[in-house]
Parts: C-alpha cells; structure tokens; sequence
C-alpha cells in the first residue's frame, strides 16, 4: 500500500519507467485526479493476491498476457477503486524469420461483469486499448472518477450519460468526435478532460451548453 499520489502524473511516469526503462511515458499535464491512496501489484497477477474484503485494485496490464482482465476481480465486490494503467508500444517481438514488431501491454475490454462491483467510485483505465463501454457500467451508481485517457479506439461511448454521480470523466487521446446527446444528465460533473480528441466547434459548443457548471478541457 502506498500513501496519497500527490503528483498524479509524476507517478504514472515513474510506473512506466519501471515496467518499460527503455522509454519513457508521454504525460498529460492536465489537471490531477482526485488523490487517494492505491495499491499496487507488481509482476504477474495471481488472483491471490487479494482479498474478498479489499477495497483498492491496482495494477500493471503487463500483468494479464491475454490482454483481459481476470475474472476472479470482479468476485472483489466491496472494490472501491480499480486502477489498471497500459502502456504505449515498448516491447519488441522478433519472430524467426529476423521481423520485428512492436509489443503493447494493454487490456482491450471492459467486461459486463464489472456490474459486480457497485461500490466502485474510482476508476482508472489509462493507455489501454478499450473500444466500448459495456450497458452494464451504468450499475455504478457511486462512480465519481472515470480515467480512460489514452484508449484512443474507443468507439461506444453511449453509457457514460448513465453515470449521473460522476464529478471527474477523463477522456484525453481517445480521439471520439462526439458525446452522448445526454451528457447534460451528469449533474455532478466538476472537470471533464476532453483534450486530444475530434471534436468539431459545433459539438464543443454542445457539450459546453449541457454542462455550463463544468469546467472542461478541450
């Protein structure tokens, strides 16, 4: 267990210089997300690792070869964070006939399951590959924080006027050109992080009149 992350950009680069040294982590210098404290699971995850009373998930995605999320994690219903940053394209794979390719460490989807966790009230899934939001993350009720920077695929994005308790929702370098038509319904929302993306001027002024007490980073 670590104590408060005081410099959130600091930490997710010093993260990536221990799990990939030979590159370093492009940091967005955007505001900082709420600081709380988090745990960390280094080196392959194994599934006893955890407790079913922990409230912190933290971890690695070099630490899932399959690029899944374990479902044992989803059994951990009394989480209140989960926290699982990727990392941009640093491993190197040669195969035999001498090709290189580049090798990412990334998870690629959010799954339904996550519907099990409803006391989640952080949620961190930084530099992965995620295309879509699944229905079932709108069973969140008490999510305050949704950090999906740099899942540049993502795709469906419909869920999130669902999540009417947020008050952070990054989205930096997802590269999306539009948000729900209901994203006014998110009341509560104090910061939106929306920089590295393909909005129009149109959609900007769209978002900026359903959310006129947010302050919101294009």
């Amino acid at each position: 267990m670590i104590g408060p992350v005081k410099n959130s950009s600091l930490f997710y680069a010093a993260l990536f210089a221990l799990s990939c040294s030979s590159q370093p982590l492009e940091t967005t210098t955007e505001v900082p997300l709420s600081q709380q404290p988090v745990m960390i699971t280094p080196g392959p995850f194994e599934c006893d690792q955890y407790s079913d009373t922990a409230t912190s998930f933290y971890a690695s995605s070099s630490s899932f070869p399959d690029q899944h999320i374990p479902d044992c994690v989803f059994e951990l219903t009394h989480l209140r964070e989960l926290i699982i940053t990727g990392q941009d394209c640093c491993g190197i794979e040669v195969d035999a006939n001498g090709n290189k390719t580049s090798y990412c460490s990334v998870i690629t989807e959010i799954p339904s399951s996550i519907k099990n966790l409803p006391d989640l009230e952080r949620v961190e899934l930084r530099i992965n590959a995620i295309s879509t939001l699944p229905k079932e993350m709108a069973e969140l009720k008490k999510l305050k924080v949704l950090d999906l920077t740099d899942n540049s695929g993502i795709t469906d994005c419909e869920v999130l006027s669902q999540l009417v308790s947020l008050e952070e929702l990054y989205l930096y370098g997802c590269y999306i050109d539009h948000l729900p038509a209901a994203i006014g319904n998110l009341k509560k929302l104090k910061y939106l992080g929306l920089a590295r993306n393909n909005f129009d001027e149109a959609e900007k002024a769209r978002i900026q009149k359903a959310l006129p007490d947010c302050e919101i980073s294009f």
